[in-house]
Parts: structure tokens; sequence; C-alpha cells
């Protein structure tokens, strides 16, 4: 479904009129006539206009976001794409667990100069 298509949906299901739909979002009529013409699927409006629209509707602005194609599903992108994305994702959950043990062991260090003690980091054992 196309954004013009979406907006003409919400619109139809509300039974309001292109003017009232502006009157409401503060955008002009020519502008929500020209996206609802399906000639002009490939127009996208900025991020605020889709923001006042979505706040007429009262819909999630990601929805009219989807619709213009500005955000696109994991899965529906075919399964090697699905699977470069889990070894990018496994990748972040790696580099975040290295950043917590080098946090946690600045931590120590810091913590243990602080208050004198010098851990014993080789022991012989006689």
């Amino acid at each position: 479904m196309t954004l013009g298509e979406k907006l003409r949906k919400l619109r139809k299901e509300r039974g309001w009129k292109q003017q009232e739909v502006a009157d409401r979002s503060g955008v002009s009529r020519p502008l929500i006539s020209y996206l609802e013409q399906p000639r002009h699927s490939g127009t996208n409006p900025t991020a605020k206009t889709m923001l006042r629209l979505a706040s007429v509707f009262d819909i999630e602005v990601e929805e009219f976001f989807k619709a213009a194609g500005y955000i696109t599903d994991v899965k529906s992108t075919g399964p090697r794409r699905g699977r470069v994305h889990k070894k990018a994702e496994m990748r972040g959950d790696i580099m975040f667990c290295v950043g917590v043990v080098v946090r946690v062991v600045i931590y120590a260090k810091l913590v243990c100069c602080s208050v004198g003690y010098v851990p014993v980091l080789s022991r012989t054992w006689d």
C-alpha cells in the first residue's frame, strides 16, 4: 500500500473530505489531493507533514513511513539479507559485551586503587 492509498483509506474510514484533513492538520488541501493521486505514488512529503497527518488520524507515524518506503521490514528483504542482518546484530551484541567487561575491569581497578587494595595477580603455592 502506497502512502497515497493509506492516506485516502484513513480519510474515507472517517468520512472526512480532503479539506477537513487539511483544516485539522495544517497541511494544504492541494498537497493532500496530490499525495492521494496514484500517479504521484513515488512522491513523499516531508517528515513534518507525515507527523501532522499521523497525529490527525491518531496513528503511529511509522505506518506512514512504511507506506512511503522510508522504513522496510527486515523479514521482507529475503533470506540472504536476513542472515547478514543477524550477523551484524550478533557483532553488535559481542561488542556490547566487550564494552561492559572493559568498563567493569576499569571500575574494579579504580575501586581497588581508591581503597589502597592491590590484588595479587599471581600467587605461588609452596
